[in-house]
């Protein structure tokens, strides 16, 4: 016989030990009996930044933007008209 048990937890601070005691009985015949325990610690991950455009780089990018534009509309002419 295999006894499986899911537990789920809401909440534990970073770096608690949370531990579950398990005691199975057959009260009938008196033939099984068994305990378990089985402990979780949270490890508190690092959290990895996206980067992301500065107010500077925002800045950068919106003039480079119609900049390219521009020079590809007149590379573009410059092609189709010999």
């Amino acid at each position: 016989m295999t006894l499986t048990y899911d537990i789920s937890v809401d909440s534990i601070s970073a770096e608690d030990n949370l531990c579950s005691h398990v005691v199975v009985e057959d009260h009938d015949t008196q033939a099984l009996y068994t305990e378990c325990e089985d402990c979780v610690t949270y490890h508190h991950a690092l959290i990895k930044e996206v980067p992301t455009f500065t107010q500077w780089g925002m800045i950068a990018f919106s003039l480079l933007l119609p900049a390219s534009a521009v020079w590809f509309i007149q590379r573009n002419r410059s092609i189709s008209n010999p």
